[in-house]
């Protein structure tokens, strides 16, 4: 045993050396370019406390960001207790504190450096751990895997408090479940006072993690009785107590969530930042002043009501959880699984195991209850980024790791899952690091996309069209106007979410290449457009029937369904290439949704003109614009987005009954117009060119549907209009 120690202390140092050094070296700006979540705060505050001792935000604060990051600082969050006289920043200060040497001596690479040290921190705590019961060459390679084959290897390299937290969670789990019961009593005792008081450092950031003290009171009082309880308790009350004081001194408040006045701010320069603070500050006034910290606790407290949940969405957000394909426990985190697995082997009889799982699935759907459309962490999250800090705890799942091969399994699972995550660190090399792009990869397709999470999840863009929303991955889906562009010579995933099941859904497929061949599915059927030269029109349509949605989800506003669609294209574009404005988009096919037959099929065509500014002669060729004043008189809403919105426009005739212009210009409604309710609208009417005597009728018209006057006759509006010469 001793003689294979000394190699794998030195494969330890070798990889700490390189994981710490190595960010050192890095050149800003550079990665990460743009700040997400609590980074510009984590950021600012360490190197605040390192070089002027307080958490004051000053402008020269601001100048020390933007000496490393050029571009712009999103979600700065800063709170003020006395009007906005002193600000402070606003996050938990703990990771901070702890991180304000790396950041005051090497500035943001010193924080990724610290993460790195303390990520092989949690090896060697791993490793000691399970050798207890296990070859240290087995224990040092199930632990690497466990910490550096899943997300949490991503958090590295970002300016967060996810790995800090994880090694407060494997230090507390290490004193109390990892030593052993022949240790000096002495030693015990400051075992279990350790592990309370490092626990509390993540409690304090994230409440949550309180469920973790379950195993921990267990297993501190079959070692040393109750009374072991009671040092456990005492030591996390005191350490909790400690740190609100600090943060009192800090930044007059002792808890940030609690502040009346916490707030994002965007940072595009130190001077523009200075010079609008002080109007935001006079909003910011307005609505906190008077919020006492009561109603800001009562509020906390009442998301944790369950009645205010729907239990199938929380039913589906288990299962998210375990596989989503952005967030699933077993894609981002393979070696919880075999922990799992082992457990279930070796140790399901360990009561303590079975609370420290307990303790994982409460804090789990604490989260669900609290956040339920962010239960994932966030923007700019890979895997589950609030699962992430507790994931240490599925490591003391284990004891005995037979049959060993279940190791390469993990590996390998890794390779599947994490390949692309692992080698580009900050997601992908796409545009923005948080796109998520590593989804696209074949294994993510089979796994269920999260419908709860849908709005929440960065990269992705939405748009409503005809009834529908619509939702995909920017890079691949982008929406311009009434088309849908999806990317050329690739299979593209979107999602059509409506409040009534869709019996049939048709679309308007324009190529974005001269030959091309185009294939739209929903849910079980499916359609093809093929394009070339003698293809006839530029758009050819496609009428689908999907069976069932992929998804029905109940909630308290009622059903939802959800179709999963995806646009197949053999070939595609940059339309810049082709003279069709500057979109360097590589586009396949643009597609146009017309809705379903029931969208469609809407009698909404009535209208009533209130109000007609009627001018009885104008210039030719001269635009003007006129006040009207109408109302709907269907039973039907009219839409103002999508493909198939209602418009004011109008036609002119002339003197011999023929039409000169059969369509002018569009006018948009300034809303949707409800049954019964009445607009306003500002249309700009352009007149014929030659003067004479015409009719000026004004018409509503259904886009890529009907004009109203053509479903009904009584609902246009026209009269005589004299159009003169300019001279």
């Amino acid at each position: 045993m001793n003689a294979l120690r000394k190699p794998l202390i030195l494969t330890w140092v070798s990889l700490t050396l390189f994981f710490v050094l190595f960010p050192l070296t890095l050149a800003k700006p550079g990665l990460p370019m743009l700040l997400k979540a609590d980074e510009p705060a984590n950021y600012l505050m360490a190197v605040s406390l390192w070089r002027d001792g307080d958490l004051r935000c000053e402008p020269r604060d601001l100048e020390r960001l933007f000496h490393e990051f050029t571009h712009r600082s999103d979600n700065l969050f800063l709170m003020s207790e006395d009007g906005w006289k002193t600000v402070h920043f606003s996050a938990p200060f703990v990771y901070p504190l702890f991180a304000a040497p790396a950041a005051g001596l090497f500035g943001a690479n010193g924080l990724i450096a610290l993460n790195a040290a303390l990520t092989m921190l949690m090896v060697a705590m791993g490793t000691l751990y399970l050798r207890r019961f296990n070859r240290e060459s087995i224990a040092f390679l199930f632990t690497g895997g466990f910490f550096l084959m899943s997300c949490s290897f991503v958090y590295i390299f970002w300016l967060q408090t996810e790995v800090f937290h994880m090694t407060c969670v494997t230090v507390a789990l290490l004193l109390v479940i990892g030593t052993k019961r022949s240790q000096s009593a002495q030693l015990s005792w400051l075992a279990i006072a350790g592990s309370a008081a490092s626990l509390s450092l993540a409690v304090y950031s994230k409440p949550m993690l309180a469920a973790l003290a379950l195993p921990l009171l267990y297993f501190s009082v079959r070692r040393r009785g109750w009374k072991a309880a009671a040092v456990w308790c005492i030591s996390a009350a005191s350490s909790l107590l400690l740190l609100a004081g600090l943060a009192m001194a800090l930044t007059d408040t002792p808890w940030p969530y609690l502040s009346r006045s916490r707030r994002p701010v965007n940072v595009s320069s130190p001077v523009a930042f200075m010079e609008r603070k002080a109007s935001e500050v006079i909003q910011t006034r307005v609505y906190t002043h008077h919020e006492p910290k009561s109603e800001r606790i009562g509020f906390f407290l009442k998301r944790f009501d369950p009645r205010i949940r729907g239990f199938p969405i929380l039913l589906d957000n288990v299962g998210y959880f375990l596989w989503g394909r952005h967030v699933g426990l077993l894609l981002y985190m393979p070696f919880a699984g075999i922990c799992m697995l082992l457990f279930v082997l070796h140790d399901w009889r360990s009561v303590g195991r079975w609370l420290t799982l307990a303790s994982l699935a409460i804090s789990t759907v604490a989260f669900f209850l609290l956040l339920p459309d962010r239960w994932h962490g966030g923007g700019g999250f890979i895997g589950n980024r609030y699962l992430v800090i507790a994931y240490p705890a599925f490591l003391f799942l284990v004891t005995r790791i037979r049959p060993s091969w279940l190791m390469a399994a993990g590996f390998a699972l890794g390779g599947v899952f994490l390949g692309a995550i692992l080698t580009t660190p900050f997601g992908a090399p796409v545009d923005q690091p948080t796109l998520q792009s590593h989804v696209r990869n074949k294994p993510f397709r089979y796994f269920p996309f999260e419908l709860t999470l849908a709005s929440r999840i960065p990269g992705y863009l939405g748009e409503y069209h005809s009834g529908v929303w619509l939702r995909g991955r920017a890079d691949v889906f982008q929406p311009h106007g009434d088309e849908l562009w999806f990317h050329g010579a690739e299979l593209v995933e979107a999602w059509m979410i409506t409040d009534r099941p869709l019996t049939e859904a048709v679309f308007l497929v324009r190529s974005g290449a001269p030959r091309n061949t185009v294939e739209i599915c929903l849910e079980g059927t499916c359609g093809q457009s093929v394009f070339d030269e003698s293809s006839g029109p530029d758009r050819q349509a496609v009428t689908l029937t999907p069976e069932r949605a992929w998804k029905t989800r109940r909630s308290a506003e009622g059903k939802s369904y959800t179709y999963r669609m995806t646009v197949r294209t053999s070939d595609g574009e940059k339309p810049i290439w082709r003279g069709a404005g500057d979109q360097d988009f590589y586009l396949g096919a643009a597609v146009l949704y017309l809705g379903s037959s029931h969208e469609r099929g809407r009698d909404l065509f009535h209208t009533e003109w209130e109000h007609v500014e009627q001018l009885d002669h104008v210039e030719a060729g001269a635009p003007f614009e006129i006040v009207v004043k109408l109302k709907n008189t269907s039973q039907e809403t009219w839409p103002v987005h999508g493909a198939t919105r209602v418009q004011l426009s109008y036609h002119w005739t002339d003197a011999s009954g023929r039409t000169v212009v059969r369509g002018g210009l569009r006018s948009p409604l300034p809303s949707e117009v409800a049954p019964g309710k009445a607009v306003t609208v500002n249309p700009q009417i352009l007149p014929p060119d030659a003067p004479g005597t015409y009719t000026l009728t004004l018409d509503l018209v259904r886009e890529q549907i009907a004009w109203f006057s053509d479903q009904n006759p009584d609902s246009s509006k026209d009269w005589a209009v004299e159009v003169i010469s300019p001279d």
